[in-house]
Parts: C-alpha cells; structure tokens; sequence
C-alpha cells in the first residue's frame, strides 16, 4: 500500500476521498465501515435468523420495521405519524430527522435546554409547560445525546416529566434513539432495564444502528400502534429502504444479541472517552467539557491569517504524517477549529489514543506547516464534500 502522503495527494487533498483500507484510524465517523467483530460478519451466513425476535430481546416488546438507515427510519416513521399543520417541539434533533419532519409539513421549534443542569441534553420544564399552556403542541420529538449538544446526555428524570406533560396535554412522544445506550453509561448506568425505561415512556422510537449495533448498516423503528407499523412498512417499501437482504439481517441481529449480552462494549467505550479527554488535557489541548456520549470535543486555536481552506489544509496535513481521518468543523461558541472524536465501539486499544493525541498535538504546533492548497473548479454535485484540491504555486 502506498504511503499515506502518496494517497491525499491521489484523493485530491480531501479526507473524504480516500478509500477505506487507506485509513488506519478513522475519526470521522462512530460507524464502523464493517462490523468490528469475526462472530457478527460470520453471522451473514445464517438464513434462519428472526430479526424481529432478536430486536424484541434488545428493546422490549415492539412492533418494529427495519430500514437501510437511520435516515430511512426517519422518513418512513414521520410519512406515517406526522401530518401538515402539526408542531412538533424538539431538543436539536439531527439534521435528517429535523428534515423529515418539515418535509412532512410541520412546523419545528426549539426547546430551551434545562440551565441548571450543565452538560446535559435535558429541555426545560418550565417553558415547556408555558409552551402547553399557549396550546397547538402536537408532539415532541427527542434526541439523547445529540451532536448538536456535544453527545450530552438526556436524563431519565427529565424525560418522566415530559412524558407526564404530553400525557395531560394530548402530545405525542418520539426518540431518536440513535445513542440511547450510550447515554444511559455516560449517566453512570447502562443496564438494559434503563435503556428500556427511557424507550417504553416514547409513542415510537427510531434508531441508526450503526452507531450502537456493531453492524455499518440497518435502523429500527419501533412502535406501539399496528397502523403507524404498516404506513412505516409502507412507506420504506414504496422509498426501496426496508432491509430485505437475508444476510444483512442476520447480521444486525447479531448485533443486537451481542451488545445485550456484552454491554461492557459500551461501558469500555466510555472508559476510553475519558481515557481520551484526560490525555488531551495532559497535552495542553482544550476539550468541551463534560465529554459526551460518543465522542470528546477538542479545540484548536484559529490562526491569523488562516485561509479560507485551513480545515482541508490540516486535515490532509495529519493524514499525511500519521494515517489517522480527522474532521475538523466550527461552532458558533467556540473560535477556532472544533474537532469531533468519535470512538467506533469495540474498534480501539488505549495506544490508539496515545498515538490520536499525538497526531493532533501536531496540529497544534502546526501553524504555517502542511499543504497551501486551491480547489479544483468543477461542475460535480459531490464537490460540497467530495471536490479536489491542488497545491498553490
């Protein structure tokens, strides 16, 4: 294979071009690009397998349809439940299920986040019921430990007292549940009968297995109602997104059966977060704290002068010298460059982190180093994220 300079360069200086097997850490992403586990991928052989039964042992006594991706679910579960006109209040959903919502007619608002509970996900209670109280809520729509709020967790409690509040008012209550698990062991407790408590208080739930799973591909809806079950069948089938593939499903269900009988994969997975964040801090790099559910947050200083394609410029910059895909982005609360580090589960050992860190220390030392680079002109729709670069003379 060729060296890790020899390969952005090919990819046109963008991180997202490169081929998988050319990546020796991906941080770009929690969803592993195969299944981290021999036993899981093996599993695709098997053509008896019931997923829904192995979902039922996971998430507890739904009706369930299964999707291609979590984006599917969405849009398969909205077609069904939500109609024009509705409003729909929500903590910061993710940019597709925000989508599949509006493109369903509804109108979306925010909820202010809970001020006394720092680091936290939760909504406040006291503008919610101010909110009730004007009238024309007809559901709200949550997300635990969402990225828009730096994977910070959803707590228990705080969804009990929504859920009460929708029940006077006549509201319905969904969970993007993408995370939940996750949530659950950054809140100190990941057992199953927990992550279940926080599914049985919603009306239908939907999940990106990918991100907890084990599996890259395949999301759950889950719902109470028969009818929301065959408008959501309906709908997936119509969009060509439910998972029919035999062995793909055999496969997400050894996903499911795994993680419930080995949940220290999520418990060591936080382990590592913290792991990570302290040893960010120890080499002088600033993180968003506290740490979320999937991933730690690090700043890095802008520098003056930057160009206007600095992020693209550092990120093939760490590629080059270390093999790891790092994605670098902006919040409107922090200058500089916020760097999103996921941890995939079950994917790394702790010297993985010693070398991230390393690699991102060069970052940080790294003012004028790395590529000065122009983009290639082009008429491609993918070129947002997919367009090339070329060195400035």
């Amino acid at each position: 294979m060729s060296t890790a300079a020899d390969a952005i360069a090919r990819a046109g200086y963008n991180i997202f071009n490169l081929l998988a097997e050319q990546i020796e850490i991906d941080l770009v992403s929690d969803v592993p690009a195969r299944s981290p586990l021999a036993e899981i991928r093996d599993a695709y052989r098997n053509e008896t397998v019931d997923l829904d039964a192995a979902a039922r042992r996971l998430y507890g006594d739904w009706r369930f349809v299964f999707t291609t991706k979590g984006r599917a679910a969405e849009l398969a579960l909205s077609r069904a439940v939500i109609r024009s006109g509705m409003t729909v209040l929500t903590n910061g959903l993710f940019r597709t299920t925000h989508r599949s919502l509006t493109t369903q007619g509804a109108k979306v608002e925010s909820v202010p986040k809970q001020v006394q509970v720092h680091g936290s996900s939760n909504v406040s209670l006291a503008w919610l019921a101010e909110r009730f109280a004007a009238g024309g809520v007809d559901a709200l729509f949550l997300e635990p430990s969402n990225n828009g709020t730096f994977g910070w967790p959803l707590q228990l409690d705080n969804l009990r007292a929504v859920k009460q509040a929708c029940a006077q008012h006549g509201a319905k209550l969904f969970l993007d549940a993408t995370r939940l698990m996750s949530n659950c062991a950054a809140l100190g407790d990941a057992d199953l009968d927990v992550v279940r408590e926080y599914l049985s208080l919603a009306d239908a739930f939907v999940t990106s297995c990918a991100k907890e799973c084990l599996v890259p591909m395949g999301a759950v809806i889950g719902m109470r109602d028969l009818e929301w079950q065959r408008q959501s069948f309906l709908n997936g089938f119509e969009e060509g997104s439910i998972l029919e593939f035999q062995p793909m499903r055999a496969q997400l269900a050894a996903g499911f059966d795994t993680i419930r009988t080995r949940p220290s994969i999520i418990t060591d997975r936080r382990r590592q977060l913290e792991l990570l964040a302290r040893l960010l801090r120890d080499a002088g790099i600033r993180t968003i704290e506290p740490i979320g559910a999937h991933a730690v947050f690090a700043l890095l200083p802008a520098q003056e002068g930057d160009s206007p394609h600095r992020h693209h410029e550092l990120q093939a910059h760490l590629f080059a010298r270390s093999g790891i895909r790092f994605l670098f982005g902006h919040h409107p609360e922090h200058p500089g460059f916020v760097v999103r580090i996921p941890l995939a589960l079950a994917t790394y050992q702790d010297s993985d982190l010693e070398r991230i860190v390393r690699t991102l220390k060069i970052a940080v030392d790294a003012s004028g180093e790395g590529p000065s680079l122009v983009p290639i002109s082009s008429d491609s729709i993918h070129t947002q994220y997919f367009g090339r670069f070329a060195l400035r003379n």
